[in-house]
């Protein structure tokens, strides 16, 4: 875990104070901080503006739309680049829930559990979400 003193202020309004609790609470929810700093070359703001961009909802949102829509294509095509992200920002309580949902719809299309798999998702990013 970083200490204030390593962290730039974020020209966007997080302090480094602020990164800290951000980066405590992401690591208390499961999310491998240490191994993002280092994939992100300890470009905190980098990463924090990448988080921020990740909970705008863009893709959570096109996600449900495909489901609603009954597309398994863009399902599919969706959950992929969740699962991408994720792995990038190394969000794993997330990618967990994504890597079953996208291995699910590739292996069978929609799947038994699929709707269920959804729901735990989007309460996951609600909770990632009430952290950003």
């Amino acid at each position: 875990m970083p200490n204030e003193e390593s962290i730039k202020p974020d020209p966007n309004g997080m302090t480094p104070e602020r990164i800290c609790e951000l980066y405590s609470a992401l690591i208390a929810w499961g999310a491998d901080i240490k191994g993002a700093r280092e994939r992100f070359l300890e470009d905190d703001e980098l990463y924090v503006r990448s988080l921020k961009r990740f909970a705008d909802g863009t893709f959570i949102r096109r996600l449900d739309n495909a489901l609603k829509g009954n597309d398994t294509a863009s399902l599919y095509e969706v959950a992929h680049v969740i699962k991408g992200t994720t792995a990038t920002l190394n969000l794993k309580p997330l990618y967990d829930i994504v890597c079953r949902i996208t291995q699910g719809v590739r292996r069978q299309g929609r799947y038994d559990a699929l709707e269920e798999d959804c729901r735990e998702l989007y309460a996951c990013y609600a909770q990632f979400c009430s952290m950003i």
